[in-house]
């Protein structure tokens, strides 16, 4: 099976698991006096929901390791770290609507460049992009 459609399957699992366990978290309490509900299959569901995505995990590291993806997973993945930071960065330093609602309270500037780092940001998802390119092309062989 293709690496791809081990990641669907994966996917889909992990979506349910979120799904199963905001269900559990839901109904983690009830009210004195509401009927108790049976957590029990959800509870099952959900332990063999986290045991299928960790067999698939490891069929996904597998193939990634032989196919040469673990490398360019790895860079991806520091590529989306970088790319958060310089726009939660960005985001702090952009002036505010209606912050200043004074003319005797302090001004707030930018300490820091907002266009070049947007610049830099918008580089390195353009080569985020282009790396989950290569990174799929190779997951569908």
């Amino acid at each position: 099976m293709a690496v791809a459609k081990i990641v669907i399957e994966r996917a889909d699992k992990q979506k349910r698991f979120a799904e199963v366990s905001k269900l559990l978290v839901d109904q983690a309490k009830r009210q004195e006096g509401d009927e108790l509900h049976d957590l029990q299959p959800l509870l099952q569901e959900l332990a063999l929901l986290a045991n299928d995505i960790r067999g698939l995990t490891v069929q996904i590291n597998s193939a990634n390791v032989v196919n040469g993806n673990m490398e360019r997973i790895a860079e991806r993945d520091s590529l989306d770290r970088h790319i958060k930071a310089l726009s939660a960065i960005a985001d702090a330093a952009m002036p505010r609507p209606g912050f200043r609602t004074g003319a005797s309270e302090l001004r707030w500037v930018a300490n820091v460049d907002i266009q070049a780092l947007l610049a830099r940001r918008d580089s390195l998802a353009k080569q985020r992009r282009e790396l989950n390119v290569t990174i799929q092309e190779t997951d569908w062989k």
